[in-house]
């Protein structure tokens, strides 16, 4: 549950200020109709009748005015709320226009951090920090404390994404000094909650614990129930971080209770899996697939899908641990197929980036081109009778333009680079990512199926990996994970693709290999990996792996062939891990080797 601890607790940062800056704006400026104010009270707990109403009265304004743009605002908030993230992104970008014709900087001011939390959601946490820099300029020039505020979290929250924790604590500290020279009794407690969280993954879980309590009486104070909600959640995780089981349970209950009680629709799904998992961690199987089972039918009700992803990832632990590894692999198998859902999303929202940089870097360039066209004329007029220096000067901004098309070409050739290799590349192994896999194993197969050449494939992962991360902690986790991606790269040959395919699971690619010669290479890597001592904070962590071995058979596609695969992973779990299974290759690919 350590991911779905820091996701909640993230998840419920955002969900407080979804509604509670909106707020901010209605009362900084004037009074909103009543019908406007009835819909504020929507956005929040019934997102979709808000956004319904708000359309209703947008579409029979007969003039563009402040309400239009609080209407936009509320339609943007509350799509993004239902997971409508492009729609939500066009009625916020609507609103900034609008908002070039009608000031108003309260609401320019909410408009950005909506942009902000789209983007975020979105996973474009760069694009965060550059709207949240906009929203600060205009807050301090404001004088605009809540705002300010909220931007500084917001640029904590992007850091903390895109795991840089110096940074992100940075920001939260200047957020939360804000909250307190400025008396923002609410803001205070969600930054002491956000510092917690930077707390426990720096594996200072006492810290943590003493901000919770701080934020957890600041939120009681308050009457805000989401807001100690999420921090019992929070303290729950940092229990199950101390093995403390039953405490973890304790304030999951808790937490589960009041989301409940309050009807918070997507924190009832995350607090009925986290107490799901407590009592699978304290070994109470029934209660655990009770309470696992009625998460599965909400997600699937609220198409929450990478809720969904991480509960089927715990059901397949819950069957793991019963010895049921038929159930757990079916629940493995709907994991995996949101994995290849959300990855095929990425690959096309970085294909759409890609787009949107190279089609903005053009239009800026025209636009200096024009300009300097424009100046170049203005140069003729007034040194017409001059002709050697005007010619002196026309040729040196013929030079100076060459040399800036140059440069915004290299500029566009290198942005190009980066962002390829942020498409294809697992950021924390540096391997090529489940994407590039695939592609290779398609390739494999059409090269196999025109050449009738063989080629193979091992998956595998660390055994017992979870209590890896229950006994090092996350860190000590990612530090195994880098070294055996490490150790089979420099034992593989060149022409075998070797790439991470997900949580602990790896993929490597034999070209031009058959099954006889996989298996060596399979049992030299599992020695490899059982051979290994890595040593960390003073312990010396040793694992082992479990290898499914898969020669292609002709006729057949990629999902089988990974499907038989998975099946030997989970044949050699079952029969005591730490060993390598092979799948059985069929009488018509034995010939084909006899012949080549």
């Amino acid at each position: 549950m350590r991911y779905i601890g820091v996701y909640s607790a993230i998840t419920c940062i955002y969900l407080f200020f979804i509604g509670s800056s909106l707020s901010v704006a209605f009362a900084q400026t004037s009074t909103p109709s009543e019908p406007l104010t009835k819909i504020l009270a929507l956005v929040k707990t019934d997102p979709d009748k808000a956004v319904e109403r708000a359309r209703v009265i947008y579409q029979q304004k007969s003039r563009a005015d402040e309400d239009s743009i609080l209407l936009m605002n509320i339609m943007a908030e509350g799509l993004m709320r239902l997971g409508e993230l492009d729609e939500a992104m066009e009625y916020a970008d609507k609103s900034i226009r609008l908002q070039d014709i009608i000031e108003n900087t309260t609401y320019q001011l909410d408009t950005y951090r909506i942009i902000a939390e789209i983007q975020s959601q979105q996973g474009a946490f760069e694009r965060v920090i550059e709207t949240s820099l906009k929203g600060l300029e205009l807050a301090e020039s404001t004088a605009n404390f809540d705002y300010l505020r909220d931007f500084f979290h917001e640029m904590g929250i992007a850091y903390f994404r895109l795991g840089n924790l110096e940074n992100s604590e940075k920001y939260f500290v200047r957020g939360y000094e804000v909250a307190l020279e400025h008396n923002l009794p609410s803001h205070r407690a969600s930054s002491l909650v956000a510092l917690a969280i930077i707390n426990r993954e720096k594996q200072q879980p006492d810290e943590a614990l003493a901000l919770y309590a701080e934020a957890l009486a600041l939120y009681e104070e308050l009457g805000n129930e989401s807001g100690v909600a999420s921090v019992y959640n929070n303290i729950g995780v940092i229990y199950e971080d101390k093995q403390d089981y039953q405490r973890m349970l304790t304030n999951l209950q808790n937490a589960l209770a009041i989301y409940e009680r309050i009807n918070a629709r997507d924190n009832i799904t995350i607090g009925l899996l986290n107490v799901g998992n407590a009592y699978r961690l304290l070994e109470n199987y029934e209660k655990a697939r009770d309470f696992l089972e009625r998460a599965e039918a909400r997600a699937i009700e609220n198409n929450s899908k990478i809720i969904l992803r991480n509960i089927y990832e715990e059901l397949t632990n819950l069957f793991i641990d019963l010895d049921n590894y038929q159930t757990a692999y079916t629940f493995h198998l709907k994991q995996d197929e949101i994995d290849n859902q959300i990855q095929n999303s990425e690959a096309k929202k970085v294909a759409q980036e890609i787009g949107e940089k190279y089609e903005s870097e053009i239009k800026e360039r025209r636009i200096e081109l024009l300009e300097q066209e424009k100046q170049k004329d203005r140069y003729v007029i007034v040194l017409v009778s001059a002709l050697s220096l005007f010619t002196l000067i026309t040729m040196m901004l013929m030079i100076s333009r060459f040399r800036q098309k140059q440069r915004f070409l290299n500029e566009i050739t290198e942005k190009n680079q980066k962002l390829e290799v942020l498409s294809t590349t697992d950021p924390l192994t540096e391997l090529p990512n489940r994407r590039v896999v695939y592609e290779a194993i398609n390739s494999e197969i059409a090269r196999c199926n025109r050449y009738a050449q063989p080629f193979s494939i091992i998956i595998f992962d660390i055994d017992h990996f979870k209590q890896v991360n229950d006994k090092y902690g996350h860190n000590g986790g990612d530090l195994i994970l880098k070294r055996i991606a490490s150790l089979i790269t420099q034992n593989i040959r060149e022409n075998d693709l070797f790439g991470r395919w997900g949580g602990e699971e790896f993929l490597l690619v034999l070209a031009s290999t058959n099954q006889e010669n996989s298996l060596i290479v399979a049992e030299k890597l599992r020695a490899l990996i059982e051979a290994m001592a890595v040593e960390y904070e003073g312990y010396i962590i040793k694992v082992t792996s479990t290898l499914g071995v898969c020669e292609y058979q002709l006729g057949t596609n990629i999902e089988e062939m990974i499907k038989r695969a998975d099946m030997c992973l989970y044949e050699g779990k079952e029969a005591g891990r730490n060993r390598v299974v092979a799948a059985p290759t069929s009488q018509r690919n034995q010939q084909n080797e006899n012949i080549s």
